[in-house]
């Protein structure tokens, strides 16, 4: 009991012998420790960088000298110690900073422990998950965002803020709210002739109502995800006609972007009629310096994107007179 007077001494008796010896006494007033009524982790987010920064909100008239931080790998994987530090006095916040993760890959999760003088687990706060957010290029022009759920606040999640780039991750704005839902789909039709590399990321936003009066917010990693380039192919072509159809070649953001690039003319028979390595020369219609005859031809387009990604088309393409 705290300020209790305690006071002890020592008895030693002798098996089968009436006899006993006594210590002196010693009396002291007794100092308990006061142990943490609360801890409460405010955030776990992902930087810029790929670090991870966590935040703990502690009871500063607890008797507590340091705290464990505790991480788990997976969202029910086993949680292992992964710092220690002191707190330094009055001190209402300790926090983290996590260098060693892999946060393109997979989410984390945290939890604070704080250690009286006894060196004992004397208060463990909430956990907090980040989030994982990955996107997918699909057909149609739509890149597909998915992220699973922030965990956990007190007063829960408002909202989920999807931010977006177009220069590659340089600068970002904001793309729309998402309310509690863990996934957007981006159409981007209008742009994909000018642009293949969009970026984002997610901005997850507390509720209000929290007990101790936060009201925090927490990122995802960042991502970029890559559509396939534009390309156009007419499928028919007046040769010698004086306007926009009187040459063949196809057309799109590739011809900006290509590293390599192999345009090729056949006819019926597989024998070449037309070769080049220049996304901007177009076929027109010739073959040893005469107009080929109308009918029906074959192209194939080989080329090759900066990301490393290789394309190969073939068609037809139907020749007026």
């Amino acid at each position: 009991m705290q300020d209790a007077n305690y006071c002890y001494f020592v008895n030693a008796a002798y098996a089968g012998i009436p006899a006993s010896s006594s210590s002196n006494s010693i009396c002291f007033v007794a100092n308990v420790q006061d142990l943490p009524q609360f801890a409460y982790e405010r955030k776990a987010t992902v930087l810029p960088d790929g670090r991870v920064y966590s935040r703990c909100f502690i009871d500063t008239l607890s008797d507590i000298a340091s705290y464990r931080v505790l991480r788990a790998n997976y969202p029910d994987g086993i949680f292992e110690q992964v710092y220690s530090g002191l707190i330094p006095p009055l001190t209402a916040h300790v926090d983290y900073m996590d260098y060693d993760v892999a946060t393109q890959e997979q989410s984390y999760t945290y939890q604070y422990q704080l250690i009286d003088k006894c060196d004992s687990a004397s208060g463990q706060s909430n956990t907090a998950r980040t989030m994982l957010l990955k996107g997918l290029a699909l057909d149609g022009f739509v890149n597909k965002l998915q992220w699973n759920t922030y965990s956990e606040w007190d007063a829960g999640v408002d909202r989920y803020s999807v931010f977006r780039s177009l220069d590659g991750g340089q600068s970002y704005s904001f793309l729309q709210d998402n309310q509690l839902d863990t996934s957007l789909y981006d159409v981007v039709a209008s742009m994909v002739d000018t642009l293949l590399e969009y970026c984002y990321y997610v901005q997850a936003i507390e509720q209000s109502g929290n007990q101790y009066n936060f009201r925090d917010t927490s990122y995802s990693n960042r991502i970029c995800v890559i559509q396939k380039p534009t390309i156009y192919i007419p499928n028919a072509f007046r040769p010698g006609n004086y306007g926009p159809n009187a040459s063949f070649k196809p057309v799109g953001l590739y011809e900006k972007l290509a590293t390599e690039h192999e345009f090729m003319i056949y006819n019926r028979w597989g024998e070449q009629l037309f070769f080049t390595k220049d996304p901007s020369k177009a076929w027109d219609g010739k073959y040893l310096f005469a107009t080929v005859p109308t009918g029906i031809y074959v192209y194939r387009i080989r080329f090759k994107l900066p990301d490393g990604n290789s394309y190969d088309k073939r068609g037809a393409v139907m020749v007026l007179d």
